[in-house]
């Protein structure tokens, strides 16, 4: 054993920095701690919520500390690794929090409640990403309400959609569903994307992996519906004129 690291009650994370010089651990004890690797000393001083934390992640650039506390605290808590200093106001929630971890691009803050919610928080504007039915999620289901991954460019989540043994590949920015459930014949108990973005796996409860491709980005309303028309009728479309635009609804005609 290189050092013993002391809260004053039971450990529910501990994580390496990026550049492996500094342990940050979060306790039960309602707080966070981070501590040189070489020595084993503290660094600064603890890093607080108003009950026990669940979980704590550093951001990919080891420049920012997210941390998250349990049924008394309800709040995710961005702090600065270097000073130790909070940044912002914490982001409240209904319930204690069961994972907090930052996205591979370092722009959102990713949370998962007890409630089996899980939120995308912006680091300019925040932005709620709705449940993938896990919310009902049985006790039986060997999916976790923790269990999420998220592309390398931050622009996808997949999240469990046990009610239909599968997963579901969500939009971050909007928090809209991509495509149908992908779907297993047993409960999905692990998944997670390709270094490249291009391709995601899931495995399920009886030992089998599916391999799916990554829709390519839609980039706004408009190309949204001309990509469904042409998927739909297998025509191109060329040129549209709009017809009765009301209530943000556009009517979309088809030139032969």
């Amino acid at each position: 054993m290189l050092h013993r690291l002391q809260h004053r009650a039971r450990i529910s994370a501990s994580r390496f920095s990026p550049d492996s010089q500094t342990i940050l651990t979060a306790s039960w004890d309602g707080t966070a701690r981070l501590w040189k690797v070489k020595t084993g000393e503290p660094i600064g001083w603890p890093l607080e919520h108003n009950g026990t934390i669940q979980a704590a992640d550093f951001s990919s650039d080891g420049r920012m500390i997210v941390t998250g506390g349990g049924a008394l605290d309800k709040t995710a808590r961005l702090w600065d690794a270097r000073t130790g200093q909070p940044l912002g106001k914490p982001l409240l929630h209904p319930c204690g929090l069961t994972s907090v971890g930052f996205s591979p691009d370092g722009m959102r803050i990713i949370t998962v409640g007890s409630d089996r919610t899980v939120r995308s928080w912006s680091l300019m504007n925040p932005n709620v990403l709705p449940d993938s039915g896990s919310a009902e999620e049985d006790s039986q289901s060997p999916a976790p309400p923790a269990l999420k991954a998220v592309s390398p460019d931050g622009r996808y989540m997949l999240l469990p959609a046990p009610q239909e043994n599968g997963a579901r590949l969500w939009d971050v920015a909007t928090g809209k569903p991509i495509g149908p459930v992908l779907k297993h014949p047993s409960p999905i108990c692990a998944f997670g994307f390709a270094p490249d973005g291009q391709w995601m796996a899931t495995g399920d409860a009886d030992g089998m992996v599916q391999v799916w491709k990554i829709p390519a980005p839609i980039l706004d309303t408009t190309d949204r519906i001309f990509t469904w028309v042409e998927q739909i009728t297998g025509m191109k479309m060329d040129s549209i004129r709009t017809s009765n635009v009301k209530e943000g609804i556009a009517k979309y005609a088809i030139d032969n």
